[in-house]
């Protein structure tokens, strides 16, 4: 077996000392996501899905034979006005109260 040589007169290397810039916690993220978008998100894709399947019925509208599935139906031209009136304000409202604060600097 060798053995290494011995150094003498040659000092031990320490590791270098911590800095106190250096953070102790971990870094928050600065881009947070409110939790209420997050359910409000949930909730169109359900209504829009709720919209589509019960109110719309694509099936329906598919096997009724002639023309007559929208006169003969509760269809009527309310749910476009509640669209008009009452989902694209509230899209601008949330458009102005969870997506505009997500860009504006702190």
């Amino acid at each position: 077996m060798t053995e290494e040589p011995e150094e003498k007169g040659t000092p031990q290397e320490s590791p270098p000392p911590k800095t106190e810039d250096a953070p102790t916690q971990p870094h928050v993220p600065q881009f947070v996501i409110p939790r209420s978008l997050y359910i409000a998100t949930a909730l169109i894709v359900v209504g829009s899905f709720a919209l589509t399947f019960f109110v719309r019925n694509p099936y329906t509208q598919s096997v009724t034979e002639g023309g007559g599935f929208y006169e003969r139906s509760t269809d009527n031209s309310a749910l476009m006005w509640v669209a008009i009136f009452v989902g694209i304000p509230a899209s601008f409202w949330a458009y102005k109260r969870w997506i505009l604060p997500l860009f504006e600097r702190k």
